[in-house]
């Protein structure tokens, strides 16, 4: 736990994790509602730390996340906002684009 990027929030540790990952695909893996709201927590976190990080510009943190045919419903709420803070960080992303070819579970 000597790790400068490790967090203590609310009692709980928090990792930035692989912040040089920028793309994950899980698709037909079964996910679930507990694991959806971990991948919710993971992004938000990411999404705090990550300009405070050096090298964010080389290394973002994830900004595609495949998660097409799970368990979830493709309109759960941490879903939606996965979508929202996702599609705001990809460089990539463009005004028209609503995110639903990445983002689609369906």
């Amino acid at each position: 736990m000597l790790d400068g990027k490790v967090k203590t929030i609310e009692g709980k540790i928090y990792l930035s994790g692989c912040m040089s990952l920028i793309c994950l695909n899980l698709a037909r893996n079964n996910i679930g509602f507990e694991s959806l709201s971990e991948f919710h927590s993971v992004v938000q976190f990411q999404s705090s730390v990550g300009r405070k990080i050096k090298g964010y510009r080389r290394m973002p943190g994830l900004l595609k996340l495949h998660l097409q045919k799970n368990l979830f419903d493709e309109n759960d709420p941490k879903w939606l906002h996965i979508q929202e803070i996702l599609l705001s960080r990809d460089p990539m992303a463009t005004a028209d684009d609503d995110g639903m070819s990445t983002f689609t579970t369906g």
